[in-house]
């Protein structure tokens, strides 16, 4: 059920896969973050939302 869910995008570059240790630890900060919120019930990242009509592979 989609109802209450909000996504976002964060585009990568190449270079910025390459450099994957602050990517990922950004990543994981940003999710701690967002999961301490009041009310949020689960908070994840992905590669690629469903429905979308692209993948967002480097």
């Amino acid at each position: 059920d989609p109802d209450g869910v909000i996504t976002a995008a964060f585009p990568r570059t190449p270079a910025e896969y390459a450099a994957g240790g602050r990517i990922w630890e950004f990543e994981r900060q940003l999710l701690e973050r967002l999961r301490s919120h009041p009310g949020v019930v689960s908070a994840a990242a992905t590669s690629a939302l469903p429905f979308r009509s692209q993948l967002n592979f480097p």
